[in-house]
């Protein structure tokens, strides 16, 4: 039987003797905001996230595993409470989904402000979200901590549509018109 809700105790093991951290029985290091902040400057700097959203694939399946069974199986309120739970525990703040007529997105409050454009969360996101769903999926910052999801292809439109000022409602409107 699945919980319904994530629950994050027994998430992290610390083995001092050992300098080990395990989340779920994965090999851990904890980091500052502050250090990863530089990290992700460089790889924004070079044009490369994908290191990102190999953090948000790891974190897609740590999300997996605390499911215990195929996330597509189960209730969709389940698999919410699990991402939304695993976000809060890693730090990445407070996750909520929210749809927006066919569009579904990702609110998160209280984020680490990584990078100024937001794109650092949204890789994470979308990682963590390819994970889940079993194929690419990519996540935009449109403004206000949210991220719309979309299909990779369009990612880049997408944002440059959220760059020229478009509003969310009209991004998602101009997606349902093409």
């Amino acid at each position: 039987m699945v919980a319904e809700a994530f629950d994050a105790g027994g998430l992290y093991e610390v083995d001092l003797t050992a300098g080990e951290v395990r989340a779920r029985g994965t090999r851990s290091v904890v980091v500052s905001a502050e250090a990863l902040e530089a990290l992700v400057a460089a790889a924004v700097r070079a044009g490369d996230l994908g290191p990102l959203r190999v953090v948000g694939m790891d974190l897609g399946e740590q999300v997996r595993r605390s499911l215990g069974s195929d996330p597509g199986a189960l209730p969709v309120e389940t698999v919410v409470s699990h991402a939304t739970g695993a976000l809060a525990a890693f730090g990445w703040g407070s996750a909520r989904f929210e749809r927006w007529g066919e569009a579904m997105v990702v609110a998160v409050d209280n984020a680490p402000s990584l990078d100024a454009s937001g794109l650092a969360c949204a890789a994470v996101l979308g990682g963590m979200l390819s994970a889940l769903h079993g194929r690419d999926v990519a996540c935009v910052p449109v403004g206000e901590g949210r991220h719309l999801v979309v299909d990779p292809i369009v990612a880049e439109t997408v944002f440059d549509w959220h760059r020229r000022g478009r509003s969310l409602g009209d991004i998602v409107e101009a997606m349902e018109e093409t």
